[in-house]
């Protein structure tokens, strides 16, 4: 039994691993003061099942608000939504989540499929280097979610309300806009910067997928400054993503540990 439930743990963890991860809040503009369910998902194509909250996983879960000040997104153990939050003023408003990091083994074919369908070669090259493209991969992934949400009042958000769209939370691997998406001008190119332990990283495959068609969804790659430029067709809500790998200390269980970051957002209608 005990076999059984470990095996069963293991290949949940592989499921988890080989799906995008976001912060889906229930809504992106939400009236000040109005309860907001901020879902964990996880799943492909901006479509997935919500993930119960694990305190024991969770390194930060909080909101900061056009000022900067945070707070903790509470929620109970074990049970869907994650996140409980209300927007205590107007204006824009930044969620975000990191988690712990979590071991998986996938079998040779499997890790090289994944490693390639995530523009991983870098990691495809060193494996086959350093003869170990037949061997199972062992890595630590995880975690590192952001979502833009923007609190409506009766009246017109002030213009300081709008502070905090580019606002860096620290995370190991993080997606940060160099425009404001919540106010994107129609046909406007939305830039964003991916920052790797706080240093731009480039060659990373970014995706961008809009909910209202996911078909449209496309995949480029930052420049040698971390910046990788869209331009969005449709309006409503969209998903960035990307994955980042590394080789790990001589000394660890694995050999290699995963960041993986998204950022969440609606942008106005098209």
């Amino acid at each position: 039994m005990i076999l059984k439930t470990s095996l069963a743990i293991l290949v949940l963890a592989t499921t988890l691993a080989a799906h995008d991860f976001w912060i889906e809040p229930s809504s992106f503009r939400p009236s000040v003061d109005a309860r907001v369910d901020v879902q964990l998902v996880v799943g492909e194509h901006f479509s997935g099942e919500f993930v119960a909250r694990k305190e024991s996983r969770i390194l930060s879960f909080a909101a900061f608000d056009p000022a900067g000040r945070d707070v903790k997104v509470i929620g109970i153990e074990g049970r869907t939504p994650a996140g409980l939050w209300k927007a205590g003023t107007p204006g824009l408003h930044v969620l975000g989540y990191q988690s712990n990091g979590t071991a998986i083994e996938l079998e040779a074919d499997k890790f090289e499929r994944y490693l390639v369908e995530e523009g991983l070669e870098a990691v495809v090259a060193e494996r086959k280097t350093r003869g170990e493209s037949t061997a199972k991969g062992l890595e630590l992934y995880a975690r590192c979610a952001k979502s833009l949400v923007v609190a409506q009042a009766e009246k017109e958000i002030p213009a300081e309300a709008w502070a905090g769209w580019d606002r860096v939370l620290g995370y190991p691997l993080e997606l940060v806009p160099t425009v404001n998406p919540c106010q994107l001008a129609r046909d406007a190119d939305l830039t964003v910067r991916l920052l790797f332990r706080g240093v731009p990283l480039g060659n990373a495959l970014v995706g961008c997928t809009p909910k209202q068609d996911p078909s449209q969804a496309v995949r480029l790659r930052t420049d040698a400054e971390g910046r990788v430029t869209f331009r969005p067709k449709l309006g409503g809500a969209h998903l960035l993503r990307v994955v980042h790998m590394t080789r790990a200390a001589p000394d660890a269980a694995h050999q290699w540990e995963s960041q993986w970051a998204s950022l969440t957002f609606e942008l106005p209608p098209r």
